[in-house]
């Protein structure tokens, strides 16, 4: 199978004009650059259900359909492709690729990301890692970036793991890699105790000449409920760390946690605001009250957020308020609200309008999963001021492949039944879509995304392909309210 799969790479490497350079480091990674496709996938029977396209239709100022492709192959380990791309109205654009490899353990062991350059056509290199495992409870991770100018690879960042024996994270360390300095550099440490709670963790953010670098130290009880949480800046002058932050947490049982947040004025710890949290009986927080420190002791109403939830536990209501010193009392400003209906799930959600003085909606989701919990469509409404109505913003479509059926092909747009024959082709190809009556536009596509010519067909109508060159194609269905995508092979 992998000798199909080098096989299959050859002819996209050249198709794309890579250069020798480029073709001997894709080779030797055995990474392949595929791009928009129809995909038939094949992976290990020890995964159920592996997700293998994403599709969005997105209207704004730029309408366009994009779709999200996942690949992989099945053998002593296997690879997955991720694409990207932008459909128009006039032009088929690419953005960039992500390639997987895995070992036969499911565990990632290399990635590559590419990027689609529109002057040379081409999928070019940006990053690439590896990921090497030590024993059960090492894992380290190398990225690197592709240095175009000078045709080579350099060191971006690096990660290590370290993990308890069962399984859970107990130390993580990432470093970046600076060329002004020639060095790695501390950027994130991550440390936790055997339940997987943090007790101590660094983070940086900003460059090597202006940056912030934040320690932060937890302090819990026998019950791992934090108790204190202090955090320490680094003074970039003297190189060493000051208190900054201080939240100090009193609970009340299991159910209420008041939370007291403090900061360092010339050495001293100066009262800020404070939060008072209600949780349920499954830990969920019901209700959350921050006031403002007025004096030791002495505080006042900011904010309000009040949650509810069904009896098993799934988002019911959120809202948000804000309190209002003129009328002494609370104001909502945020409302979110679930509906449920089998495997069918609405959300909704108001803001303040400060023009109208008033709650209106501002936009609804409507999510639709399956009977394993997969999501399979989503829908985005926003709300019409004009017309007092829901206008349709955006839609995305989640595919999965079903194992136990066999190889299974992904459509873009609405998913249909299509049937694309025969592949590979030397003379015709031709297109069935089951319950589909009326003609259909079939775009076509060279391997570089270069429009090659449009044809209006029917149901098992042949397309003459004979004109073209031997190699890979694609092309793009677009009908009476379905769509579809795919490629085939011109011998």
């Amino acid at each position: 199978m992998k000798t199909n799969f080098t096989l299959l790479l050859m002819v996209f490497v050249v198709s794309f004009g890579f250069s020798q350079e480029h073709m001997e480091e894709y080779f030797f990674s055995e990474e392949n650059l595929l791009k928009d496709s129809a995909i038939i996938a094949a992976t290990p029977d020890f995964i159920d259900q592996r997700l293998i396209a994403k599709a969005s239709h997105r209207l704004s100022n730029d309408i366009y359909d994009s779709t999200q492709y996942y690949y992989a192959e099945a053998d002593d380990g296997f690879y997955s492709i991720y694409t990207k791309y932008k459909q128009t109205a006039d032009e088929l654009q690419f953005y960039s690729t992500d390639t997987f490899e895995f070992d036969n353990q499911d565990r990632v062991i290399g990635s590559r990301k590419f990027r689609w350059d529109t002057d040379l056509a081409v999928f070019v290199p940006e990053y690439r890692s590896s990921t090497e495992y030590i024993g059960v409870d090492v894992k380290k991770r190398l990225v690197q970036k592709y240095d175009a100018i000078n045709s080579q690879w350099k060191d971006y960042w690096k990660e290590k793991e370290i993990y308890f024996p069962d399984g859970s994270l107990k130390e993580s360390t990432i470093y970046n890699w600076h060329d002004d300095t020639d060095d790695w550099s501390l950027t994130s440490y991550l440390l936790n105790n055997e339940h997987g709670f943090s007790i101590e963790s660094i983070s940086t953010f900003g460059g090597t000449t202006a940056y912030s670098k934040r320690k932060t130290f937890y302090e819990r009880d026998a019950n791992d409920r934090l108790l204190v949480r202090r955090e320490m800046l680094l003074d970039t002058t003297t190189q060493l760390y000051f208190n900054a932050y201080l939240q100090k947490h009193v609970w009340v049982g299991d159910t209420l946690e008041t939370i007291y947040f403090y900061h360092q004025n010339n050495g001293e710890w100066e009262y800020e605001t404070k939060s008072i949290s209600h949780y349920n009986d499954n830990d969920q927080i019901v209700r959350f009250l921050q006031l403002d420190s007025l004096d030791v002791g002495l505080y006042q109403n900011k904010r309000l957020k009040i949650y509810e939830y069904t009896s098993d536990g799934a988002p019911l209501r959120y809202q948000r308020f804000n309190w209002d010193e003129e009328s002494l009392n609370w104001q909502l400003r945020y409302n979110r609200d679930y509906t449920y209906d089998g495997l069918l799930t609405v959300r909704i959600v108001s803001v303040w309008n400060y023009d109208s003085l008033e709650i209106l909606p501002q936009y609804k989701s409507v999510t639709l999963s399956d009977e394993h919990g997969h999501l399979e469509s989503r829908r985005y409404f926003s709300w019409d001021k004009d017309m007092a109505d829901w206008r349709f913003r955006s839609r995305y479509n989640w595919y999965y492949e079903d194992y136990e059926n066999g190889l299974v092909a992904i459509q873009n747009l609405e998913p249909i039944a299509l049937n694309v024959y025969p592949n590979p082709t030397t003379e015709y190809i031709a297109f069935n879509m089951k319950d589909v009556e009326k003609s259909f536009t079939v775009q076509f596509y060279s391997a570089n995304g270069a429009a090659i010519f449009t044809t209006e067909v029917s149901n098992n109508q042949p397309v003459r392909v004979s004109h073209l060159s031997a190699g890979m194609y694609y092309y793009i269905i677009k009908g009476d309210g379905v769509g579809a995508s795919g490629r085939f092979v011109k011998e």
